[in-house]
């Protein structure tokens, strides 16, 4: 079911059981909080391996939760925040072994995000991811390359362990993830403060992609920023 999907990809602890090879360190640095009707938003930071002689990204992302009232899908989206809010957010994180690490690079997300939705019918899922991320400093000419050539195939092996882990997952989850989301979305204290720009963009980037959502992820392949996947 979607919430299998949703639920491994959205939950920090969960996400890690199945990819923690994509991360250094992948954390949350604020619980969720209700921002608006079925809208919540939180803060969450990672740290990214990088091959050798290319420095390490991280970068500060506001990420917000909500339901997709069309066809019970749902959706994540992620921009990063002002600097200043970075940093603010980072002041939350306890000392641990990353800190020791050399420096990262500090990236920056315009706008990231996954739609998880039903196919008609309940025959299995779709997930569009897409990603619009300035990853700061320089990278060479020959690791663009090599990035771009092994792109699609490490893509195809990571919707493989996220099918895997769901189906794994979904006698476990499906009830007890769904209530945990129902529970969620009845938070009604805010306890991050998460800029109203940001909550505007994902909103703003949603709702482009309900409508002419072909003519988007056309434009995002053909710049290699997005991938529709059917499961």
């Amino acid at each position: 079911p979607p919430v299998a999907f949703l639920y491994s990809l959205h939950d920090v602890p969960e996400r890690l059981k199945w990819d923690a090879a994509s991360f250094v360190t992948f954390e949350q640095l604020a619980k969720p909080s209700a921002l608006a009707d079925e809208v919540l938003g939180d803060v969450i930071y990672s740290r990214m391996p990088a091959p050798l002689g290319i420095g390490e990204r991280d970068v500060v992302q506001e990420r917000f939760l909500m339901r997709l009232p069309e066809d019970g899908g749902w959706a994540i989206l992620m921009a990063s925040p002002s600097p200043a809010a970075a940093s603010a957010h980072m002041l939350r994180r306890p000392p641990d072994n990353a800190r020791r690490r050399p420096p990262a690079i500090r990236a920056t997300t315009r706008l990231s995000g996954y739609l998880v939705r039903p196919l008609p019918g309940g025959g299995g899922v779709r997930i569009t991811a897409m990603s619009q991320t300035e990853l700061g400093g320089s990278i060479p000419a020959w690791a663009q390359a090599a990035a771009k050539k092994a792109g699609k195939q490490k893509f195809v092996e990571w919707t493989s362990r996220l099918r895997r882990h769901c189906e794994a997952r979904v006698p476990q989850t499906e009830g007890s993830v769904a209530r945990g989301l129902e529970s969620s979305f009845a938070l009604t204290t805010p306890v991050v403060a998460i800029a109203p720009s940001s909550l505007g963009a994902a909103l703003g980037w949603l709702h482009h992609a309900l409508a002419p959502l072909a003519l988007l992820l056309a434009l995002l392949i053909v710049l290699g920023l997005a991938t529709r996947l059917v499961i």
